[in-house]
């Protein structure tokens, strides 16, 4: 791997923790540009044409939006094969799945709502905060499929802890002998629960 790994992220970005993580697992040597919470982000922006997900990964004149193409593609410049989503079982799968579509939401609507305004507080201050919200409701907008909350949140966290509960009394990791992609994606939800539960 000739060209230098530039990682556009920022330090809470739970999508960005499941990426930094798998460089540490591949000792893989990379870049860090730290870029802004929200749009607009000048130093990404033009390189994306305004696509607003982080994190984003920079390959020389590559640009790899979506942490499942960014996943493959630390696959092949790694020579770890078991980071590519293709490349675990069916099982490990559907729990990855599972982690990243119900029980991401379901990380955030468990908290205690005066809890996570604190947290939030604390990571970008009152103006930030502000920002934040208004931007990540404006996303919601016309989605009829509604974040769950409450008991109902708690639930599917459990649940997906439960299931990982079995799935690790029968191998070291979720897909096997080897860590893999399903590792780090079931991972990076609890990594947000935690991080946003912690703080007063």
């Amino acid at each position: 791997m000739n060209d230098s790994l530039i990682l556009h992220h920022y330090e809470s970005s739970p999508y960005a923790e499941k990426i930094r993580l798998m460089f540490g697992l591949t000792n893989t040597h990379w870049y860090s540009l730290q870029s802004p919470v929200q749009p607009p982000r000048p130093s990404l922006d033009p390189l994306t044409g305004g696509y607003r997900r982080i994190p984003v990964l920079q390959l020389g004149a590559d640009i790899f939006c979506d942490t499942d193409l960014i996943s493959r593609e630390l696959a092949l410049a790694t020579d770890y094969p078991a980071l590519d989503p293709a490349n675990i079982d069916s099982a490990a799968t559907k729990l990855m799945h599972k982690a990243e579509n119900e029980t991401f939401f379901a990380a955030i609507g468990s908290i205690q709502p005066l809890r996570l305004l604190g947290t939030m507080f604390q990571l970008f201050g009152p103006v930030g905060a502000y920002r934040f919200v208004k931007d990540r409701a404006s996303l919601m907008n016309g989605n009829a499929a509604r974040p769950t909350k409450g008991a109902e949140a708690k639930a599917q966290l459990d649940s997906l802890l439960n299931s990982l509960e079995k799935k690790l009394v029968q191998n070291p990791w979720v897909g096997g002998d080897t860590a893999s992609v399903a590792d780090f994606s079931i991972y990076h939800p609890l990594w947000l629960h935690v991080m946003c539960n912690r703080r007063p």
